[in-house]
């Protein structure tokens, strides 16, 4: 495995450079020679204050990125990483839990280790907001904050989110951009946008937090019982309300309590592993795109290809021509 440590995140891609023995290109982009892998890395000042780390590759080891909280920026910075499209999924590791798919939101005192398996395509935005930019910024939004001030510059903290639909059409408008060279007059607003919404989801979340009631830990329990459930391909025929009734507590509560512990609702979660599972068996080769279709519950072919792009970026029966 190949350890790749993030000491600085005003700077990320010169520590990635630094790890991987790699030169940095003068339109400050990193190319991974066919050695490691396949891809890139590109970091661009969209403006003062406001930076990208833009990721399309995949590594022929086994890489984790890992941040300590004693290299720390010289400035406060926020953080948001979008994972775009990975198979399978890479496990972002945080206080002790493996969370995928979700935007992860966290400040310069926080530690991270993000483990990527070998010949894993993976595409990922991150997005790098310094203390003064977002005092500029969202004075014009008028959003306050002051609130969360000390919490969000001076506490260490991650939260993690699930994709809304509009970051998920801003996040593809950036990735598409990318592909054109990343004309930053073009997609300068869409970047700003998509901080705006990550900040105001991150204030959310915060202030949720200060309302939540406690999950004890016997309900912990039942929601794993769940998510076990939810995935399981002995129950793809059995609706979301007969499994909930399975359990001695409410339904509503169990809505609540699983969105805060797993990061999503049961009908979200339950639809991505549906749809993982289906990439694993159109890997394998074992049955026909109809058959795996049936298996994961799915009942037409044109719902099923629609749901797998939307999730994946491409069509089922491009899965084969995947390294």
């Amino acid at each position: 495995m190949k350890n790749i440590k993030v000491s600085h995140l005003n700077n990320p891609l010169a520590d990635i450079s630094k790890d991987l023995e790699l030169p940095l290109q003068a339109n400050g982009s990193l190319i991974i020679p066919s050695y490691l892998g396949e891809g890139k890395f590109i970091q661009i000042e969209v403006t003062k204050g406001l930076k990208i780390l833009y990721g399309d590759y995949y590594f022929n080891m086994d890489v984790s990125f890992q941040r300590e909280a004693k290299s720390i920026s010289p400035s406060p910075l926020l953080n948001a990483i979008f994972q775009i499209t990975s198979l399978p999924i890479p496990r972002i590791k945080i206080k002790n839990d493996k969370i995928s798919n979700n935007v992860i939101y966290y400040n310069h005192l926080f530690d991270y280790q993000i483990f990527i398996p070998a010949y894993t395509p993976s595409k990922f935005l991150q997005i790098l907001i310094t203390e003064e930019y977002i005092n500029e910024a969202l004075s014009k939004y008028a959003i306050d904050y002051s609130t969360y001030f000390d919490k969000i510059f001076n506490e260490r903290w991650s939260t993690i989110s699930p994709f809304t639909l509009e970051m998920q059409k801003l996040v593809s408008t950036i990735h598409h951009n990318e592909n054109k060279g990343f004309q930053l007059a073009y997609f300068h607003l869409t970047i700003q946008r998509l901080f705006f919404l990550t900040t105001e989801e991150l204030i959310n979340n915060m202030r949720q937090q200060e309302t939540k009631k406690p999950i004890i830990n016997g309900d912990l329990i039942i929601i794993y019982k769940l998510k076990n459930l939810l995935q399981s391909q002995d129950e793809v025929d059995t609706s979301l309300n007969d499994i909930c009734q399975r359990f001695p507590i409410s339904e509503r509560k169990l809505q609540r309590d699983f969105k805060t512990i797993v990061g999503c609702s049961m009908m979200e979660f339950r639809k991505m592993k549906r749809l993982e599972q289906a990439y694993t068996m159109i890997k394998e080769g074992k049955y026909t795109i109809s058959e795996i279709v049936f298996k994961v519950g799915y009942n037409s072919n044109s719902h099923f290809t629609h749901s797998f792009k939307n999730y994946f970026g491409f069509i089922p029966s491009d899965v084969k021509n995947i390294v």
